[in-house]
C-alpha cells in the first residue's frame, strides 16, 4: 500500500512538473518569441505576403542603411573601449586602495549611469553648443565646444554613462581576489607587470568580458542618445534607422524588420561567444573582502583626483545644465543676466499649454505603467524563478530559463517592433495593441529578465537540504513554495520590483515604439518638449525625472553597499 501511495505521489509531482511546464513555455513562446518570430517573418515578405529577400536587398543596397550599420559598429567598439580606459583604473581605485573603505563613493560614482542616456545627451549638447554654458562662460575653450559635436562627443557622452556599469563588474572580480593568492603571488611573482598578467588578468576576464559584451550591446541597441544627439552630427544608428522605417513616411515594414534581424542576429552571435569565452576562462575564488589593498597615500591622493575629475565631467556638468536650463527665460543667456531667471519652465511643463498635455499627466502615467509592469513582472518572475529553482537539472526548466532570459539578449527596439507587428495581426483576438495594456505588455516583457535574474540570485544562497526538508514536510509543492521559497526570494524580489519600477519611469524606446495615442510618460513628453524647440519646458520635466530616479535609487544602491558590509 505505502509503495503504490509513493507511486501515485511521485507520478503527481512529475505531472504537476509537465503541466506547469508546458504551461510556462507556451506563455512565453506567445509573449515572447512569437513577436521575435513576426519580425523576422516580416523582413521575408513582400506586401503581398509573399516569400521574398528583396527586403534584405533594398536595405542593404541604401547608402545610407550602409553608413549607418558601419557607425553602429564602430559606436560600439568605440563606446565599448573608452568605457574600458574608464572603468579600470576606476574600479581597481575603489577595490585594492583606501578609497575601498568610502562607501559613499560607490553611490555617487553611478549616478552617471541613474541618469537616462537621452537626457544625458540632452544636458551636454546644451552645454557644448553654440551660445551654450561653455561658449559664453569660457570663451578660450570655443573650439573645443565645436569639435564636440562630432562622433567623438557621442562616443563621450555614451561611455559617461555605461563606464560606470562596467565599473562594478571589474570592481567585484578586483574585491574576489583572496588574501592567499596575495600570499603566494609574492613568493613567484615579484614584478608587478607578471603579477597582474600572470594572476591577477584571468580573474578579471569573465567579468571583464560580461561587462564588455552588455556594454557593446547597449551602445549597439541604444536609442536615446543617437537619437538626440545623432542628427546634429549627421550620425544615424541602426535604431534610429528602424525607427526612421517605422514612423516616418514611406514606411517600410519589411527594410525596419530587416534590419531588427541582423541587429538581433549581431546581438545573439556576441551572446554565444560571450558564453563560449566564461566558460574557458571561468575562475572560482572565495567571497569578496580577503584581499589586500594598497595603503599608499600617494595612489590614494591621485585616485582621489582621478575620482573627481571623472565625477565632473561624468555627472556634474550634464546635470548642473540641466538645472541651470531648467531656470533660463531665455536659453542663450546666463541664467543670473537680469530679467532670465524665471520659473515659468515649471509652469509651462506642468501646465496644459503644450499641446502634450501636463508634466502631471506624464508622471502619472509613468507610474501608472510602472507600477501595472512590475506588479505583473513581480509575479510571473516569482513564478518561474521557482520553477526553474526547483527542476534545475530537468530539460523542461531549462527550456523556461532560455524563455525567460531572451528579451535581455533582443535588443529592445526589436522587442517593440515584433510586438507592433504580431499584436497587431491578432488584434481581433487580442484587443491590445494601440492601448496602454500594450504598453504595459511590452515593459514586462522587457525587463522580466532583471526580476527573475534578482530572485535567483537570492535563491542561490539558499541552502538545498532547505528545499529538501520543505518536500519531506509537506507533498504540497504550494506550501513549500509559500514556506521556504518565498521567504528566500523576498530581499531579491523587492530590489526587482523597485527596480523595475525605476527602469520603467525612464524607458523610451519601448514607450515611442508602442505609445497608444494622445498618452505621454515622462520620457515622452520630455522627448517631444526638446523635439518641438522647447527646451527649458523639457528640462524641467528632467530636472524631475532625474530627481525621482535619484530618490527612489540611491536609497537601494545605500541599502546593498551595507548589506555587503560597507556601510
Amino acid at each position: 500500500m505505502s509503495t503504490q501511495f509513493l507511486s501515485f505521489i511521485k507520478n503527481r509531482q512529475k505531472l504537476g512538473y509537465l503541466t506547469k511546464g508546458i504551461l510556462i513555455c507556451v506563455f512565453l513562446i506567445f509573449f515572447i518569441v512569437c513577436p521575435i518570430v513576426f519580425v523576422f517573418s516580416q523582413s521575408l515578405m513582400n506586401e503581398n505576403g509573399a516569400f521574398t529577400f528583396q527586403n534584405y536587398v533594398n536595405a542593404f543596397s541604401n547608402e545610407d542603411t550602409g553608413k549607418a550599420i558601419w557607425d553602429s559598429l564602430l559606436l560600439a567598439i568605440s563606446v565599448t573601449g573608452l568605457s574600458t580606459l574608464i572603468a579600470v583604473p576606476e574600479a581597481y581605485l575603489l577595490a585594492k586602495t583606501r578609497l575601498r573603505k568610502l562607501w559613499w563613493l560607490d553611490l555617487i560614482l553611478i549616478i552617471p549611469f541613474m541618469v537616462p542616456p537621452y537626457i544625458n545627451s540632452m544636458g551636454w549638447m546644451l552645454f557644448m553648443q553654440r551660445n551654450g554654458i561653455l561658449w559664453r562662460n569660457l570663451p578660450f575653450l570655443r573650439p573645443l565646444a565645436s569639435s564636440f559635436y562630432s562622433f567623438f562627443g557621442m562616443v563621450w557622452i555614451m561611455s559617461m554613462h555605461t563606464s560606470p556599469f562596467l565599473m562594478t563588474m571589474l570592481k567585484s572580480a578586483f574585491l574576489s581576489f583572496p588574501k592567499s593568492l596575495d600570499d603566494a603571488n609574492d613568493v613567484y611573482q615579484k614584478s608587478r607587470i607578471k603579477r597582474f598578467f600572470k594572476v591577477y588578468m584571468p580573474i578579471l576576464l569573465p567579468n571583464f568580458f560580461i561587462g564588455a559584451f552588455l556594454v557593446f550591446v547597449k551602445a549597439l541597441s541604444e536609442y536615446g542618445t543617437p537619437a538626440t544627439f545623432g542628427p546634429a552630427i549627421g550620425v544615424f544608428t541602426f535604431t534610429t534607422m528602424i525607427t526612421d522605417r517605422m514612423q516616418i513616411a514611406p514606411i517600410d515594414f519589411g527594410s525596419a524588420a530587416s534590419l531588427a534581424s541582423l541587429l538581433v542576429f549581431i546581438c545573439m552571435l556576441l551572446w554565444m561567444l560571450q558564453m563560449i569565452i566564461i566558460d574557458k576562462k571561468a575562475v572560482n575564488l572565495k567571497n569578496e573582502g580577503e584581499g589586500r589593498y594598497s595603503k599608499s597615500i600617494f595612489l590614494t591622493t591621485i585616485g582621489s583626483v582621478f575620482l573627481l575629475v571623472l565625477f565632473f565631467f561624468s555627472a556634474f556638468i550634464p546635470l548642473f545644465t540641466i538645472v541651470v536650463s531648467s531656470f533660463k527665460k531665455i536659453l542663450y543667456k546666463n541664467v543670473f543676466e537680469p530679467g532670465n531667471f524665471t520659473w515659468e519652465n515649471y509652469q509651462i511643463a506642468f501646465g496644459d499649454d503644450t499641446g502634450f498635455g501636463t508634466g502631471f499627466e506624464a508622471i502619472g502615467n509613468s507610474f501608472l505603467v510602472g507600477i501595472a509592469s512590475s506588479f505583473i513582472v513581480l509575479l510571473l518572475g516569482l513564478f518561474f524563478a521557482f520553477y526553474s529553482h526547483k527542476n534545475k537539472k530537468r530539460v523542461l526548466a531549462k527550456s523556461v530559463e532560455f524563455l525567460d532570459m531572451l528579451p535581455q539578449m533582443i535588443p529592445n527596439i526589436v522587442t517593440g517592433i515584433g510586438m507592433i507587428m504580431f499584436f497587431n495581426t491578432i488584434y481581433k483576438f487580442f484587443p491590445a495593441y494601440r492601448t496602454v495594456w500594450m504598453l504595459i505588455i511590452g515593459y514586462s516583457v522587457v525587463f522580466l529578465p532583471g526580476m527573475v535574474s534578482y530572485i535567483k540570485n537570492s535563491l542561490v544562497q539558499m541552502p538545498s537540504s532547505l528545499l529538501e526538508a520543505g518536500r519531506v514536510y509537506s507533498k504540497n509543492e504550494m506550501k513549500v513554495d509559500l514556506k521556504i521559497l518565498l521567504p528566500q526570494a523576498l530581499g531579491g524580489a523587492f530590489y526587482g520590483f523597485a527596480m523595475t519600477l525605476i527602469v520603467a519611469l525612464r524607458e523610451l524606446v519601448t514607450a515611442k515604439l508602442l505609445q497608444p495615442p494622445a498618452f505621454y510618460t515622462i520620457s515622452l513628453f520630455i522627448d517631444s518638449q526638446f523635439e518641438q524647440g522647447n527646451q527649458q519646458a523639457a528640462m524641467a520635466l528632467a530636472v524631475v525625472s532625474v530627481g525621482i530616479t535619484l530618490a527612489l535609487l540611491l536609497p537601494l544602491e545605500y541599502i546593498s553597499t551595507k548589506k555587503k558590509g560597507r556601510a
